[in-house]
C-alpha cells in the first residue's frame, strides 16, 4: 500500500474523529437545553393542573355563638396530589361571611352576611379573577331576613337563593349577567304546619338548594322539624310552596344532601345527631320518610350538635360531621340499590366544632374547618373503603366555617 493513500487515508479518519467530537457536545447541549424548555412547560402545566383555588368563609366579630376574628373571605389553594394548602389572598368588607357558593359558570362567588341587627343582613357577589383567583366585591343586597346562614345558586345560574334563619324565611334573588345581585323577586316564610319540635315552634330556616333536576328547591327550617319543598318558576323568579314533609319529633333538620344517581336524599338532623333517608319523588317533588340513623356513639349520653352532611363523587359513601363533645365526622356506606347507610367508622377532626367541610372535586380528600380551633385540616379519602387518614396538613385560619371548591 503506498505510503500517500495511508497517510490520506489515517487524515480522514482522524478528520472524522474530530468533526464528530466537536459535533456532539453542540448536538447534547441542544437537547439539554430543549429538554430543560420542555420540562419547564410540563412543569408549569402540572403545576396549574394540580394547584385549585379553596375559598373559605368565616366569622368576623363575636356573636352569641362564636368568638369571630376573621378579616372576611380568605383564598387558599390546594394541591390536587398532595392536599397541601397554601395562602392565596383574602378580602374584608364583609361582616360574618359565613357561608359560600360558587356560580356554575365557577366566575362569580357569592357570601352571605350572617347578621341581624335589627336591619336586613346583606348577600354579595364577588367575581373572580380568571388568573389570578382573587375575588373583587360586585355588589351586595338585602338578604330579606335575619341571619341568613345558607346560599346556594340554581344550575342556569340565573338565581341565588338564601336561607334566613333568625327571620324563619327563604328568598330568590336574581343574578345578573356580570354576576350581581339584584333585589329579591321572591320571599316565602316558613309557617308552622303541625310540626313538634323541642324548641318553641318558631321557623329557623337553615338551609336551600335546588334538587339534581333544577326543577324543585328543597329547603330545612331547623325550628319547625320541617323540609319544605318549592317549586322553582324561573321565569318569573318565583318560589312555589309544594307542601312540606315533618322530620321526627326534636330532630331539627339542618341540611339536605341529594344522592347524585338514585332517587334519595338525606336530610341531617342537628337537634338529635340522626340522618333521615328520604324517598324522593323528583317528578311531583313528594318526600317520604323511609329511615333514621344515629351519627353519635351507642351509650353516648353529651351533648349533640350535628353540623353537615355530603356525599362522596362516586356515590358510595356518606360524611357527617359533629360537634359539641364529639368533634368527628361520621363515614357511612351507601347501597347503590337501596340507598340504605352502613356505619364504617367515626374519625376525629383535630380540632374543636366542625362547622362545615368539602370533599375535593376528584374525590380523594376530605378537608374539616374546624369553627372555634381556626383550623382547616385536610384527610385522604381511601377510594376504595370510603374511610379517612389525617394527611398531616393543618392550616390555621381565623374562626373558618365554610369551605368551597
Amino acid at each position: 500500500m503506498p505510503f500517500f493513500y495511508f497517510k490520506t487515508s489515517l487524515f480522514s479518519f482522524t478528520f472524522l474523529l474530530f468533526f464528530l467530537q466537536c459535533q456532539t457536545p453542540q448536538k447534547t447541549s441542544n437537547d439539554n437545553t430543549a429538554s430543560r424548555e420542555a420540562e419547564t412547560v410540563i412543569g408549569a402545566s402540572k403545576e396549574s393542573e394540580t394547584l385549585i383555588p379553596l375559598y373559605i368563609g368565616t366569622y368576623t366579630r363575636k356573636e352569641g355563638h362564636v368568638d369571630g376574628k376573621a378579616k372576611g373571605i380568605y383564598v387558599y389553594q390546594m394541591n390536587t396530589k398532595t392536599g397541601e394548602l397554601s395562602y392565596h389572598s383574602e378580602i374584608g368588607g364583609i361582616n360574618n361571611p359565613s357561608y359560600l357558593t360558587l356560580h356554575p359558570k365557577r366566575k362569580y362567588l357569592y357570601a352571605v352576611s350572617e347578621t341581624g341587627d335589627g336591619e336586613s343582613a346583606s348577600v354579595h357577589a364577588y367575581s373572580i379573577d380568571e388568573n389570578t383567583k382573587k375575588l373583587t366585591e360586585i355588589n351586595h343586597v338585602a338578604a330579606e331576613g335575619y341571619a341568613p346562614c345558607y346560599i346556594s345558586v340554581e344550575q342556569t345560574g340565573k338565581y341565588a337563593l338564601v336561607a334566613n334563619y333568625t327571620t324563619g324565611n327563604v328568598a330568590m334573588l336574581p343574578i345578573a349577567a356580570n354576576g350581581a345581585l339584584e333585589k329579591a323577586t321572591s320571599i316565602e316564610y316558613h309557617k308552622d304546619k303541625g310540626s313538634k319540635n323541642i324548641r318553641p315552634r318558631s321557623a329557623h330556616a337553615h338551609f336551600i338548594a335546588p334538587d339534581l333536576n333544577n326543577r324543585y328547591a328543597l329547603a330545612a327550617d331547623l325550628g319547625l322539624n320541617l323540609l319544605y319543598v318549592y317549586e322553582m318558576d324561573l321565569e318569573q323568579g318565583k318560589l312555589i310552596s309544594k307542601g312540606a314533609a315533618g322530620a321526627e319529633t326534636g330532630a331539627g333538620p339542618r341540611h339536605i344532601e341529594f344522592h347524585p344517581r338514585v332517587p334519595y336524599i338525606y336530610s341531617l338532623n342537628e337537634l338529635n345527631g340522626t340522618i333521615d333517608k328520604w324517598n324522593y319523588d323528583a317528578e311531583t317533588g313528594q318526600l317520604t320518610l323511609a329511615n333514621t340513623y344515629d351519627t353519635y356513639p351507642m351509650k353516648y349520653s353529651g351533648a349533640i350538635s350535628s353540623a353537615d352532611i355530603h356525599i362522596h363523587p362516586s356515590g358510595n359513601f356518606l360524611y357527617a360531621s359533629n360537634r359539641g363533645e364529639l368533634n368527628d365526622i361520621v363515614v357511612f356506606g351507601i347501597d347503590e340499590q337501596t340507598g340504605e347507610l352502613t356505619f364504617l367508622e367515626r374519625t376525629s377532626t383535630q380540632g374543636k366544632t366542625p362547622r362545615n367541610f368539602v370533599i375535593s372535586p376528584d374525590g380523594r380528600f376530605l378537608l374539616v374547618a374546624n369553627q372555634d380551633s381556626s383550623t382547616v385540616v385536610v384527610f385522604a379519602i381511601d377510594e376504595r373503603t370510603g374511610k379517612l387518614t389525617a394527611t398531616g396538613e393543618v392550616e390555621e385560619v381565623p374562626s373558618a366555617v365554610c369551605l368551597k371548591f
